[in-house]
């Protein structure tokens, strides 16, 4: 595998791992946030709810770029 074959597939995975890191966490945190709103509808304080939300939309964050890390390796 030359150089330039090397870098080109280094950057395609990056780039898919990326792509896949953001995909994954729009998903997951429409999810958290559609989550909190029936929360909202049962009656849970607003405050618990606001913090379950973005917690959670930072854990998966978190899960989508340690997926981009460990896809492009």
């Amino acid at each position: 595998m030359t150089l330039d074959q090397w870098l080109a597939y280094l950057t395609a995975s990056l780039v898919l791992g990326t792509a896949f890191s953001i995909l994954t966490a729009i998903y997951y945190v429409s999810l958290v946030f559609m989550a909190g709103k029936l929360a909202k509808k049962a009656g849970q304080n607003a405050m618990v709810q606001s913090l379950a939300k973005w917690l959670g939309g930072l854990l998966m964050i978190g899960f989508g770029l340690r997926l981009a890390l460990v896809s492009h390796r």
